[in-house]
């Protein structure tokens, strides 16, 4: 057999279905995680079937695991060079984190990419890339809607309560929008108070 171990998005969903888990939450330093991922890895980069059980096995033998292990650290080593750098964010911990399934089967279904480029030929740390384009999208659709609304409704309103189509309905990325907008007037307001007050400014 071939030992092709290439880390697809289809076989993070298969890992995902042996485990019953997202992707995010494997532990690499566990050896029923590990050994799930490397043989959804195998089996979905060779054309022969067999099961885990049957991986297993075929792991007891020390050549064929130190095989499998180098080719699979050559092929994650090549692929975190296209890793996004990721912020940290201090966030609620009890969020819980997406299945890449469900991701995949938005960007196919909704977003319209192709199914078998996707599942086969594309990265995991490509996810990123077309989930924001596509979240672009729909928000710019969602505006776009809401200013035809606007512009059919203006005869019917009040135009100096309602000036734009975001005092009729504002989305919520952009009251996010404005809020941290406020948070940095109030703080720059504040730090300039202080100053003052501490004599660096002068009137």
């Amino acid at each position: 057999m071939e030992l092709n171990v290439k880390l697809t998005i289809l076989s993070i969903i298969r890992t995902e279905q042996i485990l019953n888990k997202p992707f995010s939450d494997l532990d690499y330093k566990s050896e029923d995680d590990l050994t799930a991922l490397l043989y959804c890895c195998l089996l979905c980069s060779n054309e022969e079937a067999f099961t885990l059980e049957t991986f297993k096995s075929m792991c007891k033998n020390g050549k064929f695991l130190s095989r499998l292990m180098k080719n699979f650290e050559k092929e994650s080593k090549c692929l975190t060079q296209f890793q996004e750098k990721q912020e940290k964010c201090n966030g609620n911990s009890a969020v819980e984190e997406p299945y890449i399934r469900d991701i995949v089967a938005s960007l196919i279904v909704d977003a319209g990419i192709d199914a078998e480029y996707l599942l086969n030929k594309a990265s995991i740390y490509d996810i990123p890339m077309y989930t924001k384009a596509y979240d672009k999208k729909v928000k710019q659709d969602m505006e776009k809607s809401r200013f035809w609304t606007y512009l059919n409704i203006m005869p019917h309103i009040d135009t100096k309560k309602c000036k734009s189509p975001q005092d009729m309905f504002p989305f919520d990325w952009e009251k996010e929008a404005i809020r941290i907008d406020l948070e940095k007037d109030a703080a720059l307001r504040e730090e300039t108070l202080r100053k003052f007050m501490n004599g660096e400014i002068k009137i």
